[in-house]
């Protein structure tokens, strides 16, 4: 999974790390840890970040291995200026900003995911992912101090 918020406030958690993103061949984002921002030096590298597959009930954004994957779409993203998109490759043709986000236990953090389909009854709020920081910051809640996006392994 995808979180965005302060990964210091996930215990314990040596895999966390801020994500720094290359593009890969059909507009795939592979991300590596930014060794200076995590507790430890994660044993994770060059895992592309996906968005559900279309016929998915998942909304689930992540990272994986397997760029392959039928569940997932690993391609197609784009930055429009700064923000990213995601360009739909069938007949559409699209493009799309449906990411949101939804608050977790700990604080300041929250998991990423993609294209809403409930009522805000979760706390879900809308967001963009920018290539850069804002000029003048806005603080939603307690979203403030060092924010960034990065992965954590799901645990078997």
């Amino acid at each position: 999974m995808a979180f965005i918020g302060d990964q210091r406030q996930i215990d314990n958690d040596e895999e966390a790390a801020t994500v720094v993103f290359t593009t890969g061949q059909d507009n795939q984002l592979i991300a590596n840890p930014n060794i200076g921002s995590s507790r430890a030096t994660p044993s994770w590298s060059n895992k592309a970040f996906f968005i559900p597959a279309t016929a998915s009930s998942s909304h689930s954004v992540g990272f994986t291995s397997d760029p392959d994957d039928t569940d997932v779409s690993t391609s197609g993203f784009i930055f429009y200026e700064d923000t990213a998109l995601h360009l739909d490759q069938g007949k559409s043709g699209s493009l799309s900003s449906l990411w949101y986000v939804v608050p977790t236990k700990n604080a300041r953090v929250w998991s990423l995911h993609w294209n809403a389909t409930t009522d805000r009854s979760d706390g879900h709020l809308a967001v963009k992912l920018r290539s850069v920081a804002p000029a003048k910051p806005w603080v939603y809640s307690s979203l403030e101090g060092r924010a960034g996006l990065w992965l954590q392994e799901p645990e078997v």
